[in-house]
């Protein structure tokens, strides 16, 4: 089975009940935070203000790639575990990266995992180069933005839809101090040089 038949019987698995799509908010978390170039770093991905439960998503994240890579996503047990509960798959592009994960649970045991905030995924990147990236979700046709509730067919409506500022800074350049042993030698070859001087002016007394 494809992935597209895969989600298709999950989302099957998850409509046991019905109900109208209501307004949420998605963000990112942190909404900002600041790095250095060649820092791995991670931001997760949370629906909040739900009054439901959610049973799958499919969604596309974009960002400046030449600020920074994409290394892919992990997911939590929120929507049940992978694998015997949950579908869960990760697409990393060039510039964006696509999230969707669905479950085989009814609705009664995802309102037993979940809180009215759910983190969906979190997502991980290496800084490339210094500037201000931005993480932001995809709103074109093209790209996918779709969180669904009890009602899988019936994608939550979004009031707020965030964006994460990365502030990428020069790594800093580290003067490496002089070892110990290398300033005995120094020293040592100053001091021999010095008695060496005096010795000769005796001579010539």
């Amino acid at each position: 089975m494809g992935r597209t038949g895969i989600r298709i019987a999950a989302l099957l698995a998850a409509a046991l009940l019905g109900t109208a799509a209501h307004a949420v908010m998605i963000s990112f978390n942190p909404s900002a935070t600041t790095v250095q170039v060649g820092d791995s770093f991670s931001v997760d991905i949370v629906v909040s203000d739900l009054g439901d439960v959610v049973s799958g998503f499919d969604l596309d994240v974009t960002f400046d790639d030449t600020l920074l890579a994409g290394d892919g996503a992990s997911f939590g047990t929120l929507l049940g575990n992978l694998g015997t509960q949950a579908f869960a798959d990760t697409i990393v592009g060039a510039d964006a990266i696509n999230v969707a994960e669905f479950s085989f649970l009814s609705n009664m045991s995802l309102d037993a995992l979940q809180d009215d905030s759910v983190t969906l995924a979190t997502l991980n990147f290496t800084a490339l180069a210094a500037g201000i990236a931005e993480l932001a979700f995809a709103l074109d046709a093209s790209l996918q933005l779709n969180v669904f509730g009890s009602d899988p067919f019936s994608p939550f409506a979004f009031d707020n839809i965030g964006t994460a500022q990365i502030t990428i800074e020069a790594a800093p350049v580290i003067m490496s101090e002089p070892r110990p042993l290398a300033l005995l030698a120094a020293g040592l070859i100053l001091l021999a040089a010095t008695r060496r001087g005096r010795r000769r002016s005796l001579q010539r007394i």
